[in-house]
């Protein structure tokens, strides 16, 4: 059993917020204008912090810097990636394994480890930075053609794992980064991070109840 108090690797799941009652507040919707629709999310899980890091388009693969020469990156030198550290446990930040058989392929399961601020730990929101999409894919900076993606065999359930995939336009690839962002503000924060059904967030899970 993972747990996130006693190892480095944790494996991230999707989790389905419980009790006490929280609201997600307006954010941005894919037109970049504020939405009113606040819709209730169920727990006091704390999320993520923002850390953000400058990323030069000439040092992307040519596919991920091509997809960047339109909307308002379209004459960017750099881009902006996240580092999402646990607020739970702050030495922790959500990172792709970059070593062992599965490491950057398929199904590669997405763990919590000890914040170095390295390309594995480095998440580039695609579609925000390029037109402010509130709804995006998170690519990772250490495989570029490979996004975060919620397994959604037999559905978006609770406990299903979360994994390294290739990006593909999908809803379980599509996270709520906008919402994040928006309440996350300037850093001095934390806020989950959502699916884009809304119910289901990232969770580092330290009971291992992994699907």
């Amino acid at each position: 059993m993972a747990i996130v108090a006693a190892v480095a690797g944790a494996v991230i799941t999707l989790g389905l917020t419980s009790s006490p009652a929280v609201s997600k507040p307006g954010t941005q919707n894919q037109t970049g204008t504020q939405s009113q629709t606040r819709s209730s999310v169920r727990g006091s899980f704390p999320g993520v912090t923002m850390e953000s890091v400058q990323i030069p388009v000439r040092s992307l693969t040519p596919a991920l810097a091509a997809q960047f020469r339109q909307g308002r990156t379209a004459h960017a030198s750099t881009v902006t990636g996240f580092v999402f550290r646990n607020r739970g446990m702050a030495s922790l930040c959500l990172t792709t394994p970059d070593t062992g058989a599965g490491a950057g392929r398929n199904r590669d399961p997405i763990v919590v480890s000890t914040c170095r601020g390295t390309p594995d730990q480095i998440w580039i929101p695609l579609q925000w930075e390029v037109d402010g999409y509130r709804f995006t894919h998170l690519v990772s900076n250490r495989y570029q053609s490979m996004c975060l993606n919620a397994n959604n065999l037999g559905g978006m359930s609770n406990g299903h794992i979360v994994e390294l995939w290739d990006c593909y336009p999908a809803g379980n690839e599509a996270w709520d980064f906008g919402d994040w962002h928006a309440t996350v503000g300037g850093g001095t924060g934390s806020y989950p991070i959502f699916a884009r059904n809304g119910r289901l967030c990232l969770d580092a899970d330290k009971f291992d109840l992994r699907d």
